[in-house]
């Protein structure tokens, strides 16, 4: 048998971790053989996935690259870590090792009822998994300096457990979040699930997008580089954080605000009350006035791309324009073509006119068939409502109203309608005040 002799290049993942000092030897089916304390015989130690990958990085098969990425950890450990990339230095795997080690699965001794009742739980996990995420969070109060340790290594990987009875924990430089994967969609290349930030306490959509071509690839960059520049903005919504996976397939995760639902769900459902109605309608328009001012074009304006939060505590509905996947701005070479879209929301020109692209004059067209169907063809909208959409959805681009002298317009309107529903309520209290 042929045996590479080597204790101080080949060392077992044991002695990683635990620093120990033990000669240890390869034979040629790439197995450690380990001896056994002072006797003269050695020990056949199987190798798993993690270790074989160490052998690999120390210098066993330096032709092949690191492609056992899916590094799990000794059988001893509780807990599996999957890295995101195959060029994580083994300097830092071993650091995660050497804290990982400490980790312990929940117990029923730790309590987390208080921290339970602040989790929206119904909002984040399935039916029948509410006692997974209970363990789940006893499982990160009872090893929370555990945790921070690993945190400041500057590594993103997941936390796994063995019996896969709690949730993925993921971890980075900043926040320790649990991947619920309770399923809210999909469409295209895209699935949304949600997440929970444990550090923040706050519930998030994680959007998977696993692009399968050059064409769904550069959507997904083009919808991360615009998450990241409409962070300001108002009424969009908001990009919490995000990593990419190299491996096994090349994926995208974005987490983002939770919305409990799109206008869509709103319209048809049919129960807001004009108040409501003129709300959604304010900020759909600041957030189209502000994409504009600064030379973003969403491209693909529609309910089912406005997302919502209801706020009990004032009875409104926090707007949240989403989906910039088809977005552009001027000057960027995508924004001369075609950018698809949703057919009944795109403008005329935009099948008239080969040329002319959907840009923001487009958007006020889809936005304006948008309020429409919020409206809807109730006699009581007000008629500042009726004739704004009107200018909204006109069929010439060039004498359309611009999304800024909407919001505008919009404003002046709000303000004559209000005064004119109080001039109404005193006349029709004036009769009472006499009795």
């Amino acid at each position: 048998m042929t045996v590479h002799n080597n204790p101080n290049l080949y060392r077992s993942f044991d002695d990683l971790i635990n620093g120990e000092n033990v000669p240890t030897l390869l034979n040629e089916k790439g197995n450690f053989l380990k001896k056994n304390g002072d006797k003269d015989t050695w020990k056949i130690i199987s190798l798993n996935l993690f270790q074989c990958f160490l052998r690999r990085i120390f210098g066993f098969y330096r032709d092949t690259h690191q492609n056992n990425v899916a590094k799990k950890l000794h059988e001893s450990l509780y807990s599996e870590l999957i890295f995101d990339k195959k060029s994580t230095s083994v300097r830092k795997i071993v650091a995660v090792a050497k804290i990982i080690k400490d980790l312990s699965p929940p117990t029923e001794d730790v309590d987390v009822s208080k921290e339970m009742q602040s989790i929206p739980t119904q909002e984040i996990v399935k039916n029948g998994d509410e006692s997974k995420l209970e363990d789940t969070i006893k499982f990160l109060a009872k090893n929370r300096s555990t945790l921070e340790k690993l945190k400041d290594v500057g590594l993103l990987f997941t936390l796994k457990s063995k019996d896969k009875k709690l949730f993925k924990v993921r971890i980075s430089d900043r926040k320790i979040t649990l991947l619920t994967n309770k399923f809210l969609g999909e469409g295209g290349f895209k699935t949304v699930k949600t997440a929970y930030d444990y550090s923040q306490g706050t519930p998030l959509a994680r959007a998977i997008i696993t692009p399968k071509g050059f064409f769904e690839n550069r959507s997904a960059k083009k919808e991360l580089k615009f998450l990241k520049k409409v962070q300001e903005r108002s009424n969009c919504v908001r990009l919490h954080s995000y990593h990419k996976v190299k491996h096994p397939k090349r994926k995208i995760h974005i987490l983002m605000d939770l919305a409990e639902g799109d206008l869509y769900q709103l319209t048809t459902q049919n129960f807001l009350t004009m108040k409501q109605k003129l709300q959604i309608t304010r900020q759909l328009l600041e957030a189209l006035a502000d994409l504009t001012l600064n030379n973003i074009w969403h491209r693909d304006i529609k309910p089912r791309n406005i997302l919502y939060r209801y706020q009990p505590d004032d009875d409104t509905y926090k707007i949240m324009v989403a989906d910039f996947g088809l977005a552009a701005s001027e000057g960027d070479l995508i924004a001369k073509k075609l950018s698809g879209g949703t057919r009944g929301y795109m403008p005329p020109e935009y099948h008239k006119v080969w040329k002319l692209s959907n840009g923001p004059i487009g958007d006020v067209y889809s936005l304006g068939v948008t309020l429409s169907e919020l409206f809807g063809r109730n006699p009581s909208s007000p008629g500042f409502i009726t004739h704004l959409i009107t200018k909204m959805k006109d069929s010439n681009h060039r004498t359309r109203i611009t999304a800024v002298d909407a919001f505008d317009e919009y404003t002046d309107g709000l303000k004559l309608y209000l005064e004119a529903l109080k001039r109404r309520q005193s006349r029709d209290l004036k009769p009472l005040s006499r009795c």
